[in-house]
């Protein structure tokens, strides 16, 4: 039996309502063999014993003592919802983080196998079980590692347009906004990062802006200016032995004094919710030939995680370039999406070094930049086939697919915890 905790719900019970029909989720339930309570994990630090944000309330602080007296009996397991976020975060040392929390676990006398981390990061599971091994635990947590990110992206878009709340989901107008040229791309940022920022150089510096539809918002917070700045200064720096430094010198003078940029319809994403799941004026799709998706991560190693910033052209039928974790595409080809090579080179998404996966695709970015309005129309009708069975998949099939997956995740899941 599942007990959500808070008052809030949680994205896990949203993803399980909406995919399971109520005999799945009757199912679902008979197979917990202890008494299930589900708890939102706002970030995976809180199951450290100290993190460096200097946070005073930690996950075991928490959770009820009912709760945690029952899973040192063995009466109860602990589902934590990490479904919104990573979980091993890029740029930590994770077995340094796995080993700190297994012994934390063991000072607290909780039975790590009686919690289940659930996780967006496809990659998560693999890499935590191979590091459980390592260390020497013999009952580890349960990872229960998908693509939750795409699953609650469908859900949450579709909630959108039945409450009329977006536009039409297909067939945008063709041509362009103003002057019926087609754009090469359309490259939409809300955070700002360093390889959304090394993109946008490279658009700025060798492609030119006006061949892009941009936005990059920021979180409204002065810092972002500031970081935003200082990766510009940054990129001046590594374009001081380019042959054309002087292109880049100005196109870093011309960015300087344009943050945040915005499209027209950026002004109405006022939350983050808005932002991820409300569409923009689907004419930019129609208007523009590929989208530059920035995912949320981009990291060397344990990450694999796939969000609404990939669903977005998927949705809207759009052929994309991923500026994101190795092995993307090839998880969406698992997932039965196509992708579109050999139109775009996607060599970049087998490349495990970070800086030169980035660097692939910054040169994707340039040579697909250099085409006329002849060979970007005819790269479009190129992938138009691959783009038209993702509309159709993602709307179907997909759906029958991660259904079985939940199920088939949760039958292995339960025979782990005995």
């Amino acid at each position: 039996m599942l007990t959500p905790m808070g008052a809030e719900t949680l994205p896990l019970m949203r993803v399980l309502d909406g995919f399971l029909t109520a005999a799945q989720q009757d199912r679902f339930s008979a197979l917990c063999p202890r008494q299930t309570y589900v708890v939102k994990l706002k970030n995976y630090l809180r199951l450290l014993p100290e993190t460096p944000g200097g946070w005073t309330s930690m996950l075991w602080d928490r959770l009820p003592p009912k709760i945690i007296s029952k899973m040192r009996k063995g009466r109860a397991d602990l589902l934590l919802d990490y479904t919104h976020e990573s979980a091993l975060l890029p740029g930590r040392d994770t077995r340094a983080d796995l080993a700190a929390m297994y012994d934390l676990m063991a000072r607290l006398k909780i039975p790590p196998n009686q919690i289940i981390l659930a996780t967006a990061n496809a990659a998560a599971a693999e890499v935590h079980d191979r590091i459980a091994r390592e260390l020497g635990v013999p009952a580890p947590m349960r990872v229960w590692s998908s693509d939750f990110g795409l699953a609650f992206s469908l859900l949450a878009t579709r909630e959108e347009e039945e409450a009329g709340r977006s536009d039409p989901p297909w067939n945008p107008p063709a041509g362009g906004l103003k002057d019926g040229t087609l754009k090469h791309f359309l490259f939409l940022n809300r955070k700002v990062k360093p390889p959304r920022v090394a993109v946008l150089l490279t658009l700025a510096a060798r492609v030119g802006l006006d061949k892009a539809y941009v936005s990059m918002l920021g979180d409204g917070r002065s810092k972002d200016r500031e970081a935003f700045v200082h990766l510009l200064q940054r990129g001046r720096v590594e374009a001081a032995e380019y042959p054309d430094r002087e292109a880049w010198d100005r196109a870093i003078d011309a960015l300087m004094d344009r943050f945040p940029i915005a499209l027209a319809e950026d002004v109405r994403h006022a939350s983050v919710w808005d932002y991820s799941f409300r569409p923009l004026d689907r004419r930019y799709y129609g208007a523009s030939a590929i989208s530059l998706v920035s995912e949320t991560l981009m990291g060397d190693r344990d990450s694999l995680v796939i969000t609404e910033k990939t669903f977005k052209p998927i949705w809207n039928g759009h052929p994309f370039i991923v500026i994101g974790d190795v092995g993307t595409l090839e998880q969406l080809r698992r997932l039965g999406f196509r992708t579109f090579g050999p139109t775009i080179d996607e060599g970049y998404d087998g490349i495990a070094d970070y800086r030169s996966r980035l660097e692939a695709i910054r040169r994707e970015v340039e040579r697909i930049g250099a085409f006329d309005q002849a060979q970007l129309a005819d790269a479009r009708r190129r992938m138009a086939e691959a783009v038209e069975h993702n509309h159709r998949h993602v709307r179907g099939e997909f759906r029958i697919r991660f259904t079985r997956t939940i199920m088939d995740d949760w039958e292995r899941i339960a025979r782990q915890g005995g």
